[in-house]
């Protein structure tokens, strides 16, 4: 408003602004284009959602610990594109199931004398806080609860379980 004021006026702008010419060279820089949007969970359906994670499942074999891990990854990203998809419902189920996949690896895992195990108490932590996000949404509160202090016994120093 100062500028457009002192410009009627006839006066010079308090604060001068300077140019930069553009200059080309041989050597300059090529141009960056604008970033491209990568496709979220919101943006793909269901159908693809489910795909993917199956694909993501075939990789390793299932009985390697990697093999097992992937698994319950892939029920994760079923879960977190229903939920995205608004079907908390499904979103809920499929985060049991994934929970259930990732307990029961992990104990696999530490009975063979594993040392990285194929789920940690973070992962379990966020898979808990996950189906209280989803159940809550549900308006079934007290469940949700449970759940957060579940996954807070887990990880206490998770924060979104805080949070929820």
């Amino acid at each position: 408003r100062l500028e457009a004021s002192q410009r009627e006026r006839g006066q010079r702008a308090a604060t001068p602004t300077r140019t930069r010419p553009e200059v080309a060279s041989a050597d300059a820089a090529p141009a960056v284009s604008a970033p491209q949007p990568i496709a979220s969970p919101v943006a793909m359906a269901p159908g693809a959602i489910a795909a993917a994670a199956a694909r993501a499942a075939e990789k390793p074999s299932a009985g390697s610990h990697a093999g097992m891990r992937a698994m319950w990854r892939a029920v994760k990203a079923t879960a977190d594109g229903h939920f995205y998809a608004a079907a908390y419902a499904e979103a809920a189920s499929a985060y049991t199931k994934a929970r259930g996949m990732a307990e029961e690896s992990a104990r696999k895992a530490a009975a063979v004398g594993t040392p990285n195990a194929v789920a940690t108490a973070t992962d379990l932590a966020v898979l808990h806080a996950n189906f209280a996000a989803a159940v809550m949404m549900l308006g079934r509160s007290r469940e949700g609860l449970l759940a957060c202090e579940e996954a807070l016994a887990l990880d206490a120093g998770y924060r979104r379980a805080r949070q929820r």
